[in-house]
């Protein structure tokens, strides 16, 4: 009758050992039952047992408030962050030339690595070999030895040179335009793939975190402290691995260069392994092709004839 709008009354059955009452009615008024002494087929009406129910009811509809609440507050810390995400994919579809921007981002890899790598106050604190694992990992780059008596601005100088001298390189091979598809698309899966897993790391982050409470500390606060420390590292990744894979690309032979200049952005296969290892571009030959139409199917056949 409610579903259709109809006049009539809710009825209201409870048992003890529901878990309203179990959780929230307590041996109170499990000792005011026997004390009753109500039989199991009679009508229950009972000011104080009313009362207790209606307690009961308002305790967990005031903790699933609260858990709504909190639940709030954790996803303004998700919105936040996926606004801004949203918004640099939007830029990244919209701009026609990423190639700056790109730029900008193995410079600043190149600074965070020499940063990380030469930290200590003076040279002989300096690990030059860490420094050479890194770019070597990073953009198959060989660090040349006389760079180490250079101060670390002119090491950054000239490693940013010479990785933009092979990017360009590389551009040169298949052409401005399709490099520049390339440049979109891999910048598109690094995003996404990155942010999903920022998205699982948040998830993770925010089941552990609730324990902190038990030590007298606002889980909240510590989520948007530490969620804030995961979004940074995903930005440095996103940055390290769309250059880190641009400059290490390799296309297998002249034939596949030739195949790829005439290949939609669509038709390549962005691969990175976690230890950072080689990546590979894979061609339309590679990958499954679209059915063709009739009407060119009809225009191979007569190119073959």
């Amino acid at each position: 009758a409610g579903r259709q709008g109809d006049p009539g009354t809710s009825e209201f059955y409870l048992s003890l050992d529901d878990d309203l009452m179990r959780l929230f009615g307590g041996d109170k008024l499990k000792s005011m039952m026997k004390v009753l002494n109500i039989g199991e087929y009679e009508e229950i009406r009972h000011k104080q047992i009313s009362k207790q129910i209606e307690n009961a009811q308002k305790r967990i509809e005031s903790r699933n408030f609260s858990s709504r609440k909190s639940l709030i507050e954790y996803d303004d810390v998700n919105n936040t962050q996926r606004e801004v995400i949203y918004a640099q994919r939007d830029a990244v579809l919209s701009n026609e030339n990423l190639k700056e921007l790109i730029f900008d981002m193995i410079r600043e890899t190149v600074e965070d690595t020499v940063e990380m790598s030469l930290s200590g106050d003076s040279k002989s604190d300096w690990d030059f070999n860490l420094l050479k694992d890194k770019l070597n990992e990073i953009f198959e780059y060989d660090m040349d030895e006389s760079l180490e008596s250079k101060s670390k601005d002119e090491i950054i100088d000239q490693v940013y040179e010479d990785l933009i001298k092979r990017y360009n390189e590389k551009e040169e091979i298949v052409g401005e335009e399709v490099f520049r598809r390339i440049e979109r698309y891999i910048m598109l899966e690094v995003l996404d793939q990155k942010w999903r897993q920022h998205l699982k790391d948040l998830t993770e982050l925010r089941e552990g975190i609730r324990l902190r409470s038990y030590g007298q500390r606002n889980p909240i606060h510590d989520y948007k402290i530490v969620g804030f420390e995961i979004y940074n590292e995903m930005i440095d990744a996103i940055k390290r691995e769309t250059g880190s894979f641009l400059l290490k690309l390799k296309l297998r032979n002249e034939e596949e260069t030739a195949n790829l200049k005439h290949e939609e952005a669509k038709n390549l296969k962005y691969e990175y392994t976690e230890e950072n290892e080689a990546e590979t571009i894979e061609t339309a030959e590679e990958v499954p092709q679209r059915k063709l139409s009739r009407r060119e199917r009809r225009e191979m056949e007569r190119k073959n004839n």
